[in-house]
């Protein structure tokens, strides 16, 4: 996927930025959960 236009490229930036912001919390949790399910497996 190459955006033709460097418009697209920040709004993707953008977007991302913000759905990264928005589901921080979530990944948060999942990144904790795995780290200490990790050394169990």
């Amino acid at each position: 996927m190459r955006p033709h236009r460097a418009g697209q490229t920040g709004r993707a930036l953008r977007v991302a930025r913000l759905f990264l912001r928005r589901r921080r919390d979530r990944y948060q949790a999942y990144f904790a959960l795995a780290s200490t399910v990790r050394p169990l497996a």
